[in-house]
């Protein structure tokens, strides 16, 4: 129908003209942080966008101008080498997941792991020690619990908290650091005895879908690293496109150029902009003295909780959404915000003044007990192949789980395939509800028809 035709392009386009401050991924925030790298190279992207030629590369077999891009983004990481992701974070993550689940006895995985670690246990068939994660109770979010040795981990958060690395006896074989980008370019020995998977797009001027799978110098031969890179050739496309290739190539060579110093200046600015913000009456802001001796914070995540003026996060993120700011994410009553060297004085008293404008509500919020876990009864593969029965939530207590249930933002699942469903759950999933929370649950309707082990 005419009315629809372009409706995305449109949508896009709609979004641009409202000039909106944007607190959230990408890192460029809408092309404020980066420049055109050659004269004419984005007059007509659509003639730049190529598939694999004899003079254009192969991602899977680079041999030319790919394999000098993988040299220098070693370089810029301290790397032993640079794997480019064009499926985003999560193809290293369910590929380093498949690769270390296959060579150790027993997988020990952070539960406060994204939803892209599925993907990996299910190809890999692996049944996961599940470490627990404590919760800073005082803004409803993950600890990082402390890696162990053959482990899988997750840190930084999504808001930005990891665990010194002074302070660790150990360091995990693969890291999941999507979101530590800036920290690892600041100076923070941030990665994986073996492997990390860096984000890309999150906080650099790097196209969203791109990130970073580092293998890192001292990764030892086993398991073997070339199982790594057969693992990633099946996850990644085999037409990956040449603009975020390029896009990739640009955020690379703008920060071997001149990103160090502005990274620094940028993340003195930020973390004075966070104790600013801490000084509204509004709000409630997560400074590092709030956190347990041995984590440190991001000082370009901004989370405050909104709850002192009695709204809900979704509530207070509509608020800001009407003059043109949009946070990361609103989840509770936290909102997180992400910051990055595009952000200017400008932009940053727009928040300031608008998180210090918000209206009072009527909303009587208690904080969210540690979310519950359940028990592993059945391999996650073997669950996720089982044959199904779709069930409203409420008669799903006490049968295993054929699918996953995650609140998004985060991604981090409460209920993995193959853990029974319990009234617990079933009741924290409700109280999330009630907040506005978004979940992906795979083949389900969380809250409609959950789908459990027939």
């Amino acid at each position: 129908m005419a009315q629809h035709a372009y409706a995305w392009l449109r949508q896009l386009l709609a979004h641009r003209e409202k000039a909106a401050l944007s607190f959230h991924t990408p890192g460029a925030k809408s092309g404020a942080w980066g420049r055109a790298p050659v004269e004419g190279s984005v007059d007509d992207l659509r003639a730049l966008d190529l598939t694999e030629l004899s003079d254009t590369d192969d991602l899977h077999a680079p041999q030319g101008a790919l394999s000098v891009l993988q040299e220098r983004a070693a370089a810029l990481w301290g790397a032993k080498e640079a794997l480019p992701l064009v499926n985003g974070a999560t193809a290293g993550v369910a590929a380093s997941v498949a690769w270390l689940a296959n060579a150790v006895p027993s997988l020990t995985v952070g539960r406060n792991a994204h939803l892209s670690v599925l993907t990996g246990l299910l190809y890999a068939d692996a049944m996961p020690h599940w470490q627990p994660v404590s919760y800073l109770t005082a803004f409803d979010v993950p600890l990082p619990p402390r890696p162990e040795t053959n482990a899988f981990a997750t840190y930084p958060t999504y808001e930005g908290i990891y665990p010194l690395p002074a302070t660790l006896s150990s360091r995990p074989t693969a890291l999941d650091a999507a979101h530590g980008a800036l920290l690892r370019l600041l100076g923070a020995p941030l990665g994986g005895e073996a492997v990390t998977v860096m984000g890309a797009h999150k906080q650099l001027p790097s196209p969203t879908q791109t990130a970073w799978l580092l293998i890192e110098k001292k990764a030892s031969a086993l398991p073997p690293l070339v199982l790594l890179k057969a693992w990633l050739d099946l996850l990644q496309t085999t037409s990956p496109s040449a603009l975020l290739l390029a896009g990739m190539e640009e955020a690379v060579e703008q920060l071997r150029e001149d990103g160090l110093h502005i990274l620094q200046r940028s993340a003195v600015e930020a973390e004075a902009f966070r104790r600013e913000v801490a000084t509204l009456d509004q709000v409630a802001v997560l400074l590092p003295q709030a956190l347990p001796p041995g984590y440190g914070l991001d000082p370009f995540k901004l989370l405050v909780r909104v709850d002192r003026c009695g709204l809900t996060a979704r509530q207070a993120a509509s608020i800001l959404e009407r003059q043109g700011i949009f946070a990361e994410y609103a989840y509770g009553v936290n909102l997180l915000f992400s910051l990055t060297p595009a952000d200017d004085a400008g932009t940053r008293w727009r928040l300031f003044h608008a998180l210090g404008q918000l209206p009072r509500g009527d909303h009587r919020w208690s904080s969210l007990p540690q979310p519950p876990e359940s028990e592993l009864v059945m391999a996650p593969r073997e669950a996720w192949l089982a044959r199904k029965e779709i069930v409203p939530l409420q008669q799903a207590q006490g049968r295993v789980a054929a699918t996953y249930v995650a609140p998004y933002p985060p991604g981090l699942p409460l209920l993995w395939p193959g853990e029974k469903m319990t009234s617990e759950i079933i009741e924290y999933l409700i109280r999330l509800k009630e907040v506005g929370a978004a979940f992906h649950a795979g083949v389900s309707q969380p809250f409609e028809a959950f789908a459990v082990v027939a």
